[in-house]
């Protein structure tokens, strides 16, 4: 995956809390208990959060780590014994998810995946019905390829503020990797990410890390997605962010398009 850099000059703030910015859109820390899947959680709660930020709260839902530890069994995948995000990724892309009330979170019991009870054969795109239950449906959800963000600290920063909440990887031991994911950055001394160990771990299920050193290889690897929105739908719930967010598209377009300009005439 390709590093993803942002030429961009604008300032950026010493300080900045995603739930202050989004009180409504960040989701709640999650308990993956006993079993190795932070992999998951930390795509679907990226996923969950920017799904909600990008439509402007029209898609606010918790989506399912379970499914994607029963489902996502491709290139080696080892449910609690561990994944891969690209991987995981590569699932929301290509079938989607249901919400977390529909298809709930149970190995943190058992420590084990279980069967999954929605292979893509039964999954379609605008509803699926969820398992055992009669007449429950959940919408399926998507994103867009991940695409990776270059390791530079204002580059991160920039990334957050205007998209949301960003995944990574942090080594905690020798040939071990956690997967969590980076939700704020606070001060111009360290940053605050979200774990998935309850909210009883770290502050309130938060922890806080040097920024801007490559802590732990925090800032070695940091990806990013863009949620599938419909258009319509958002511009039918609420015109105003529709029109908002098109024109921010539109000025971003407008200034990479400027930079390149300016660039080549150098």
């Amino acid at each position: 995956m390709t590093p993803l850099r942002v030429y961009d000059t604008d300032d950026v703030p010493d300080s900045f809390d995603a739930r202050e910015e989004w009180p409504s859109y960040i989701h709640p820390i999650m308990d993956q208990g006993n079993c190795g899947a932070s992999w998951a959680f930390s795509t679907a709660s990226v996923a969950a959060d920017r799904l909600t930020i990008h439509s402007m709260g029209i898609y606010d839902k918790q989506l399912s780590a379970q499914q994607i530890l029963d489902c996502d069994i491709d290139y080696h995948q080892k449910g609690c014994r561990g994944g891969h995000v690209d991987r995981a990724w590569w699932y929301l892309r290509t079938t989607g998810v249901v919400t977390e009330s529909c298809y709930p979170y149970k190995s943190g019991f058992t420590g084990l995946k279980n069967k999954c009870k929605l292979p893509r054969s039964i999954m379609r795109p605008s509803a699926t019905s969820c398992p055992g239950t009669a007449g429950v449906k959940s919408p399926v959800y998507q994103v867009t390829p991940p695409y990776r963000i270059a390791p530079h600290e204002k580059e991160i920063m920039k990334e957050i503020l205007q998209n949301g909440p960003v995944q990574e990887m942090v080594s905690i031991v020798i040939h071990y990797q956690l997967a969590t994911n980076l939700l704020i950055y606070l001060s111009l001394d360290n940053r605050l990410c979200a774990n998935s160990w309850g909210r009883d771990w770290g502050e309130d299920g938060y922890f806080r890390i040097l920024r801007g050193t490559n802590e732990s290889e925090i800032e070695s690897f940091i990806v990013g997605i863009w949620a599938k929105v419909n258009g319509r739908e958002l511009r039918r719930h609420n015109p105003k962010a529709f029109l908002k967010r098109r024109e921010r598209h539109q000025h971003d377009r407008l200034r990479l398009r400027r930079k390149r300009h300016s660039r080549r005439r150098r």
